[in-house]
């Protein structure tokens, strides 16, 4: 019967332990997530910068050929 309360006990022990990963695991993700976010709109600031300097030079290379 000891072993079978040690074996619970160490059961109760690994499923905590696997919590505290997923825990961490998840807290994990969201971080990379938030990375993601703002990489994606540093570079949708960076394609709109691109879109106007473009238009910007066609602009300036129609209004020399006027």
């Amino acid at each position: 019967m000891a072993k079978v309360d040690t074996f619970i006990g160490e059961m109760r022990d690994f499923k905590t332990e696997m919590r505290g990963r997923d825990a961490q695991h998840v807290a994990g993700i969201k971080s990379l997530e938030a990375k993601i976010d703002k990489l994606g709109d540093k570079i949708q600031n960076m394609i709109i910068a691109a879109v106007v300097g473009f238009g910007a030079i066609v602009f300036a290379a129609v209004s020399t050929l006027k």
